[in-house]
């Protein structure tokens, strides 16, 4: 469609639709998005759908950006309010995070990655985590989402075996693109599976969609 005319303000806005229609969190779609804005940097409706391309295919920063433009003037304020809202609070909750362990060694064998919001969640996943990673050539990381305290007993027992790394989402993703840092996270292990908290739903399916499209569970 767009050969004919690449400033074809319809077509563009049209295929960025489509595009994320068929597929919200799609590279595709979200490759297109950026491509159009570049053509028609002022168009909301181009905006709202890359910014919701981008959300859902977890490239937070860039998704907040365009989001924010769309609040008031867009397609879909009420939804694009929504999504901004949990964008800022991951970003709100990383930032007072700091970094505490740099980046994770390459894996072992299989591979367990478990996001938590904080300690009370590490209690539930703790015993698991741990059982995982004495067992075979296995490891596991536990990524903190929310605050990780810098005194605690589990993330003392946790840095003292061996194959179980603790990081805070900050130490791995400090652009707040979740798809690299799952990509990073999960290459190179011959088995994988990740594990998130389902409180927030949208926030899980945005991690839940970024290690399907790395072969995980």
């Amino acid at each position: 469609i767009l050969s004919a005319d690449p400033c074809d303000l319809i077509a563009s806005r049209d295929l960025v639709w489509l595009a994320a229609r068929l597929d919200l969190s799609s590279e595709d779609a979200a490759t297109t998005g950026l491509w159009a804005l570049c053509q028609h940097p002022s168009n909301k409706r181009l905006k709202y759908f890359t910014g919701r391309t981008l959300f859902w295919r977890g490239r937070i920063s860039k998704a907040i950006k365009f989001l924010g433009e769309t609040i008031q003037e867009g397609p879909d304020p009420k939804r694009a309010f929504s999504l901004l809202g949990e964008a800022v609070t991951l970003r709100s909750d990383v930032s007072g995070n700091p970094s505490r362990g740099g980046p994770v060694p390459l894996p072992v064998g299989h591979r367990l990655v478990v996001f938590v919001r904080d300690v009370v969640s590490m209690d539930h996943v703790l015993p698991v985590a741990w059982k995982w990673s004495v067992e075979g050539t296995r490891d596991a990381v536990i990524v903190f989402i929310g605050p990780m305290p810098r005194i605690d007993w589990r993330i003392y027992f946790a840095r003292s075996v061996g194959n179980l790394h603790v990081r805070t989402l900050l130490d791995l993703a400090p652009d707040l693109d979740i798809d690299k840092m799952m990509k990073g996270l999960l290459f190179g292990a011959s088995g994988r599976v990740v594990v998130h908290d389902q409180t927030n739903s949208s926030m899980a399916r945005v991690f839940r969609g970024a290690a399907h499209r790395h072969g995980a569970p």
